[in-house]
This record gives structure tokens, sequence and C-alpha cells, in this order.
């Protein structure tokens, strides 16, 4: 009797029983799809590192393309808040790991030098070490790039006060539309630093790939 309840609460409006939820679980595949997108991904991220850049462009939002009654409201404005503290925080986090990237890769640099002074003329050693050091070299300008980009969009005392140094008095909604403004033109920063972050990565790995690769040659030889 219980486990005829249990089911028919399972099925009721229309809420998919357990059973259906388990055959909808991902199931372990053989990624072919990214193997297939490598090389596009790649050029991508050569692309994306060694391109210049302009600043971030600020969305166009001005006083008057929100109500003016009742906006903001104290739940309005902690939303916000939260999410200028989100974008904040991610910001932080992919500066730590380009940072993180950029030891690696000094590293990486360093076993490379033992690499050439072993390698001495062997054709195939010397070319996977030619290849790690381009691929190191383009991974540290990437995640240089990152950190040079800069996330933080900082809130003008304009907001609080006029010219003439005088309170506004729609501080309150000021104040909303600078931490959604700030929020919103960190968030771009972040995407845009965490494609250096990732191609920094990619780079850094493919060296060391490289690198290994070449430690076997003059292994074996």
């Amino acid at each position: 009797m219980s486990e005829q309840k249990s089911a028919s609460r399972d099925s009721v409006a229309g809420v998919p029983t357990r059973l259906e939820l388990a055959a909808r679980r991902p199931r372990p595949c053989f990624p072919w799809y990214r193997i297939r997108g490598a090389p596009r991904q790649f050029l991508y991220y050569l692309w994306h590192t060694v391109i210049p850049y302009g600043d971030v462009t600020p969305p166009s939002m001005r006083m008057d393309h929100f109500p003016g009654v009742n906006f903001p409201s104290d739940e309005t404005v902690r939303v916000f808040e939260a999410l200028h503290a989100q974008a904040e925080a991610r910001g932080s986090r992919l500066e730590a790991k380009s940072a993180a990237l950029l030891s690696t890769a000094g590293v990486v640099a360093s076993v490379e030098f033992a690499i050439i002074a072993l390698a001495d003329a062997d054709a195939r050693a010397t070319a996977f070490v030619t290849g790690s050091i381009a691929l190191l070299v383009f991974s540290m300008l990437a995640g240089y790039r990152a950190l040079h980009v800069g996330r933080s969009s900082a809130m003008s005392v304009r907001a609080a006060l006029d010219e003439n140094h005088r309170e506004h008095g729609d501080t309150k909604k000021r104040y909303a539309l600078n931490l959604l403004n700030s929020a919103l033109m960190s968030e771009a920063r972040n995407d845009h630093i965490a494609d250096f972050v990732r191609a920094s990565a990619l780079f850094l790995v493919l060296a060391t790939i490289a690198l290994l690769a070449a430690a076997v040659v003059v292994s074996v030889a």
C-alpha cells in the first residue's frame, strides 16, 4: 500500500518518476566531438592570445531607463550587491589561476633548459624542445595578458554627490545602477580573462607534452 502511494506521488502533475530520472542521467562516452573541434579551439585561443583588444564597452544604462517611483527596493539593491560580489570573486579566482599557470610555466621553462643541455644534436629532441618553447611562450603571453586586463569597475563619487558636493535626492537609485553597471562590466572582463586563462592552460599542457616527448627521445638515445 505504501509503495502504491509512493508511486502515485512520483507521477502526480507530470513529475517524472525515479526510474525516469535515473534513465536521464548522462552516461559516459568518448568525447569525439571535443577531439574533432580541438584544432579549431586551438586556433581560436591562439588568435585570442596574440591580437590586440580595446577596453570593455560599458552598457548603455541611464536613470530614465528605470522606473522612478519604487525603484530600487531594498531587495533589488541586495541582488545587485550579490551580483557585484560574485563578479569580483570570480575575477579573483581567475587571477589566482593565471598566477599559478605562470609559476608552472616557469618550472617547465627550467626543465626545458636542462633538456636542451642533454639533447646534444638529436634532431627529434631539438624539434620537440623547440615546439615546447614556442608553446610555452604563448602560454606565458596569455597568462600575462590575463593579469593585465584588470577587472574592477570602480564606482564614482558622483553616484552620491553632484558637482557642488551636495547629496543627490536619488542616491539609492544611483548606487544601485552603479552596482549593476560595475557587475556587468566586471563579468564582461571576467569572460575575456577566462579565455586567456584557458589559452594559457592549453598551451602549457601542450608544451609539457612536447617536453616529455623530448625527454623520452633523449633517454632512449
